[in-house]
């Protein structure tokens, strides 16, 4: 069955407005109402000093962070723990738990009579700078979680151990426990809640708190 001459005509006027439309598109000199979308470049300011891009969004994120030298680290940990007034403390370290018991401080390897600790002590061996979060693994936590466990968390960390990202923190790590590390926990500390000026701090939220250790300070 062939087309009517009026079916012909009313094809060719639409292809005649198609066209005209894109032609005043392409001749459009105006700014783009929708430019195109930039999905490569890097929206991290990442910069070059690690540890500031750490620190500042490991306090964005809540956590608490205490810069120390490596010969004053017990001295200041004691300080913190007595500040606190911390009764019940979990640590793995035994060199430090030999410390903390000659200072006359309570402390268990494991949970205490199956109740969370008042703090717990553990070493990380690697921090991520682009969102200030921590990796543990269990040989540091002996635990398959790090929740739980404390209503405070102190962190123990080298300098050394600061990281761009996941994807490094993975390589370091690796290194570290070749062929493979243990399994890993990577958390972000937490924004408390606040009542009568008091924040809500609890095991399953606890506070997090950062001593990172460094070699040599001016």
């Amino acid at each position: 069955m062939t087309r009517s001459k009026k079916h012909e005509s009313a094809d060719t006027t639409e292809k005649e407005t198609i066209r005209r439309n894109i032609r005043h598109a392409l001749s459009d000199k105006a700014q783009n109402k929708f430019p195109n979308l930039d999905i490569f470049t890097n929206i991290f300011d990442d910069g070059d000093d690690l540890l500031k891009t750490f620190v500042v969004n490991f306090k964005n994120a809540g956590g608490k962070f205490i810069l120390c030298p490596s010969d004053q680290f017990l001295v200041r940990l004691l300080t913190l723990i007595d500040n606190q007034q911390y009764k019940r403390i979990i640590a793995i370290d035994n060199l430090l738990i030999r410390f903390l018991k000659s200072h006359d401080k309570y402390v268990k390897k494991d949970l205490i009579d199956d109740e969370a600790a008042d703090a717990a002590i553990f070493h990380t061996d690697a921090l991520i700078a682009r969102n200030g979060s921590i990796c543990f693994t269990q040989k540091n936590i002996l635990h398959t979680s790090i929740y739980n466990l404390a209503q405070d968390i102190i962190v123990v960390a080298n300098e050394d151990s600061v990281k761009l990202n996941l994807k490094e923190a993975m390589q370091h790590l690796t290194t570290l426990y070749c062929p493979q590390p243990p399994l890993i926990e990577v958390v972000i500390p937490t924004l408390h809640e606040e009542v009568n000026g008091r924040p809500v701090i609890t095991p399953a939220f606890p506070r997090f708190i950062l001593f990172l250790v460094m070699k040599n300070m001016a």
